[in-house]
């Protein structure tokens, strides 16, 4: 029972700190201002003439879309997008022995997995809209909306070299010695693609000597192929869900400690 109120209130906390996340998500996306490129543009002048040049910023939502004449190309699905997730995993069985109390012996059979490889990028891009184009520097950002350009399963053994795409990756040929035994190979990857509209809500300033888009120090930064309408409507969905979540995590972990107490 104590196992189980420990585990219990893990997941209350984990539960409420996603809460948290959610709340500050929304508080961005109910706080942001909506403006075009070329109101941003005309303020971050106007305050430049009175204050001085660096000390525009603000929190804003534009609409528009993509534009990047450097696009990246993803490593394993040779796709020009802005930003990339990609993963080569591992998949491998193992033996599993267990001694119970009594000294008993059993023997299982488990499957699992690693990662050998991982790689996550972004690069600079532009947002165009009616009225103008502003440039965006995409660090730190939460891109919403990526797209599976890759997932694949492929049967391998230890001692060979992985090849899709551009990657290429040498496996030691111990690798799946011993109890471990390689089942196969999984490629995985994630792009935002370039050339389509977009949901823009972060800080634009010209902290830099231009006028940008990018994180802010006190609020997020997302890049979604969804409205602002449709990520709120998320976000409040979350934080409710997870709320309640919580809440039962807690109660059940408070009345499997009691129960504990009540046994022991």
């Amino acid at each position: 029972m104590f196992i189980a109120a420990v585990l219990l209130a893990l997941l209350s906390a984990g539960l409420f700190v996603g809460v948290h996340f959610s709340r500050k998500r929304l508080a961005t996306l109910i706080i942001a201002k909506s403006k075009t490129t070329a109101e941003l543009t005309e303020t971050a002048t106007a305050v430049g003439r009175e204050i001085g040049a660096g000390g525009f910023r603000e929190l804003v939502e534009l609409v528009g879309a993509i534009e990047c004449p450097e696009p990246l190309v993803s490593p394993l699905g040779q796709a020009r997008c802005v930003a990339y997730t990609m993963r080569v995993v591992r998949e491998y069985e193992e033996d599993i022995e267990e001694r119970d109390a009594q000294g008993k012996v059993t023997r299982r059979t488990q499957r699992g997995s690693e990662t050998l490889q991982s790689d996550d990028r972004q690069c600079p891009f532009a947002l165009r809209d009616a009225t103008g184009v502003l440039p965006v520097s995409p660090v730190g950002a939460d891109f919403d909306g990526m797209v599976e350009s890759v997932s694949k399963f492929e049967r391998g053994e230890a001692g060979t070299t992985l090849r899709l795409g551009n990657f290429s990756l040498s496996i030691p040929g111990g690798l799946g010695s011993g109890r471990r035994r390689t089942l196969g190979y999984r490629y995985t990857e994630q792009i935002f693609p370039v050339d389509r509209p977009v949901t823009l809500i972060g800080e634009a300033t010209d902290a830099g000597g231009a006028l940008t888009v990018r994180k802010g120090a006190d609020h997020g930064f997302i890049v979604s192929t969804r409205t602002r309408q449709a990520l709120r409507g998320s976000a409040e969905t979350s934080a409710k869900v997870m709320g309640v979540g919580g809440t039962l995590a807690a109660v059940g972990a408070v009345v499997c400690a009691v129960l504990g107490v009540v046994r022991g």
